[in-house]
Parts: structure tokens; C-alpha cells; sequence
């Protein structure tokens, strides 16, 4: 959030300029911050799943892990860049029945 913050002015001055569109800028910010939502749900994830106690089964984990990362990318969604990207996600993981 803070990066967005400092780079407002920047923003505004070109697109007053009419350098590019305001859907690009918000296009990369949202892609240049997916690395580290991914660190941030695996790390989280590694920790949390087998301390909650959770079965030892590899598609559970990697399910779990794909529900967390979308609740943090649409968490982490300043001005809605990402949200998105959660929902086609969303989308996505109900098409299969994991029961």
C-alpha cells in the first residue's frame, strides 16, 4: 500500500500526460506484487497447515495453499488490481467438487 501511495504523484503526472492508460499501471502493479503474495502463502501455509493438525495428503495441502492465496490476493487488493485474478481463481476451484 505504501508504494501505491508514493507513486501517486508520478501517476498522475503522466497520465495527465497521457503517457499509457490507468488500467496499465494498475495491470503491472498487480503483477509485480504476485511474487510476493505467492512467498507470503507458501510460507504461511508450510507453517500453518500441519500445526492446525490437517491430514498429510499432497492435494490437500496444495488445496489448501490455493484457497489461501486467493483469500490473500483479494485481501491485498488495493483499489481492487487484484481481485480479479481471486475471483477467476474462485472461479476456477468450484468447477471441481473436492469433497
Amino acid at each position: 500500500m505504501p508504494v501505491i501511495f508514493a507513486e501517486r504523484t508520478v501517476f498522475y503526472r503522466e497520465r495527465a500526460a497521457s503517457m499509457y492508460a490507468p488500467r496499465a499501471i494498475a495491470l503491472a502493479q498487480g503483477v509485480a506484487e504476485l511474487p510476493y503474495l505467492v512467498v507470503q502463502a507458501v510460507v504461511m501455509v508450510c507453517i500453518a497447515y500441519w500445526m492446525v493438525g490437517f491430514d498429510n495428503v499432497a492435494w490437500k495441502f496444495f488445496y489448501f495453499l490455493l484457497l489461501f492465496f486467493e483469500v490473500v490476493t483479494m485481501v491485498r487488493a488495493p483499489h481492487r488490481r487484484c481481485t480479479a485474478w481471486g475471483f477467476l481463481l474462485t472461479r476456477f476451484s468450484a468447477l471441481f467438487s473436492f469433497a
